[in-house]
């Protein structure tokens, strides 16, 4: 009888090292020493699915956990909006033309300063320089310039003195300019009476702060753009509704005013089918981004859209989408108002689906090793047994196909996939009235593998695909919460009938 169980424990041996899974559940010992056809179970694959199974395979930025609350966070690129790249002031050149001076100070047309805004009323700058150029003179005067909103650190005007015939430069830097509507007002005198050509070249400026009107136009961020492809591992078809997914707009403002964003440039567009929608259809109905502090410190404030005051929504679903911004912001204090070149306005957009909606008919994919016995000369019968403990509250529909060593779906001879599991049915786990899960289900069963072509390539098979098709119960309508901590564990093992022929050793 020892000699049974020593061929018995070989024979079990042999199939074990060449399974994949842990062999420790098995015990020789449950063998019968009477046992001609024996029945051997060998686990085939486990897998266990839980929130970053099914999440962390997305193209979201992090899964955020708080608590048990879990969500998909979405970051686009940081986009800021610099006003020393809005605030230029232009070089202006006034050419060559007659002028006629007296040694009595006469005034002469102003120049006008040209920047991106008109409403000035003081400019502190960095740089500069002011170059007057004079020819085709009727005497050798010296002639003064007197340039009274162009004032030194003593707030007095700046003066350029210039031999008829010469040309004379300035520079700018810790001076400032105080337009009047605009304008550079100066006058003209000199040493003796005469007349020549004059122009004047105001090049270089550079600021280290502005006051001023800046409610005068819309300013825009740099365009951007980032997809929106909420599961990547599962295959497309079925849907997702989230029940409130969030836009959220960080700022820091350090410009010395308050913005209002203006979303008439930020929509989804879906690749596949060329739909596009826009975030909202008010554009200009949404908060305030506060100013920055008087001396250019930076504070802080948010924007939230959701699905009370957006359509962001209609953003979300199981294809990509591509989102794309080009906010606008439009100043929003009472002037006059003081910016700094370093001043900015830096927006963080972010995309936040707390899991929480509905889904329905949609397929996550996991790919698991496996391996079976090379030799199945011997099988008579060949069950499948499986063990599901669903954690999710989702009803759930488990397939495995078969996979070679590439990881490619094996094909019987008619062209169609080798399926060793045919959607196994689990049903959701029961939820309270607040849709969190308060048990699992769990399911045992037992599928006859009748397919011989399915049998006889089981030695080639070294992957098994895990096509775990889920909805919400009642056919996808009832809302719940995704926690944490939920699972899906899936066991699968063979039981084997073998048609052994053993000889009693005398």
């Amino acid at each position: 009888m020892k000699f049974f169980k020593s061929i018995l424990a070989f024979s079990m041996l042999i199939v074990l090292t060449n399974a994949c899974l842990n062999k420790d559940h098995f015990k020789l010992d449950n063998i019968n020493d009477a046992s001609w056809n024996p029945n051997l179970a060998i686990p085939l694959l486990k897998a266990n699915v839980g929130v970053y199974n099914l999440f962390g395979a997305t193209d979201s930025n992090a899964v955020s956990i708080d608590g048990k609350n879990v969500s998909l966070i979405y970051q686009g690129k940081t986009v800021r909006l610099k006003m020393g790249e809005v605030l230029v002031f232009d070089d202006v050149t006034i050419p060559s033309s007659p002028i006629v001076y007296t040694t009595t100070s006469v005034a002469a047309p102003p120049i006008q300063l040209d920047s991106t805004f008109n409403k000035i009323d003081e400019v502190e700058l960095s740089a500069g320089q002011m170059t007057i150029a004079t020819s085709g003179q009727s005497s050798s005067d010296e002639i003064t310039f007197t340039f009274l909103d162009i004032l030194d650190a003593q707030s007095r005007p700046l003066v350029l003195n210039v031999i008829a015939g010469n040309t004379a430069t300035k520079g700018l830097a810790n001076h400032k300019i105080t337009p009047d509507n605009g304008t550079i007002r100066f006058t003209v005198s000199a040493t003796g009476n005469g007349n020549c050509n004059a122009a004047f070249y105001l090049t270089g400026l550079d600021f280290i702060s502005a006051t001023g009107d800046f409610n005068t136009g819309t300013l825009r961020l740099p365009r951007d753009s980032f997809e929106l492809y909420v599961f990547k591992n599962i295959a497309a078809k079925g849907s997702i509704t989230v029940s409130n997914p969030i836009l959220s707009i960080k700022a820091k403002n350090s410009i010395g005013f308050d913005l209002k964003p203006l979303f008439d440039k930020v929509e989804s567009t879906n690749p596949a089918s060329g739909d596009i929608n826009k975030l909202v259809v008010d554009p200009r109905k949404f908060g305030t981004i506060k100013s920055g502090t008087s001396a250019g410190g930076v504070v802080e404030s948010e924007i939230r859209l959701d699905r009370d005051n957006s359509n962001i929504r209609d953003f979300i679903g199981i294809t990509p989408k591509y989102l794309s911004h080009e906010i606008g912001l439009i100043g929003g204090s009472t002037p006059p108002n003081t910016i700094f070149k370093n001043s900015s306005c830096e927006l963080e957009m972010n995309i936040e689906l707390p899991l929480e909606g509905r889904v329905s008919a949609f397929e996550v994919l996991d790919t698991i090793d496996m391996q079976i016995t090379n030799d199945l000369t011997l099988i008579k019968e060949f069950f499948i047994k499986t063990y599901t403990n669903n954690g999710f509250p989702l009803d759930t529909k488990i397939t495995i196909l078969l996979m070679d060593e590439n990881r490619q779906l094996m094909r019987k001879a008619d062209g169609t996939t080798m399926t060793l599991l045919n959607e196994v049915f689990t049903a959701a786990a029961n939820v309270d009235g607040n849709s969190i899960v308060t048990e699992s289900m769990i399911v045992s069963s037992e599928h006859k593998l009748l397919d011989v072509e399915v049998l006889a390539s089981l030695p080639l098979a070294k992957y098994g695909q895990m096509r775990a098709s889920m909805n919400t119960t009642n056919f996808g309508n009832d809302v719940v919460k995704i926690q944490s901590d939920y699972n899906l564990e899936v066991r699968v093992g063979v039981k084997i009938t073998g048609n052994v022929n053993l000889t009693k050793k005398k």
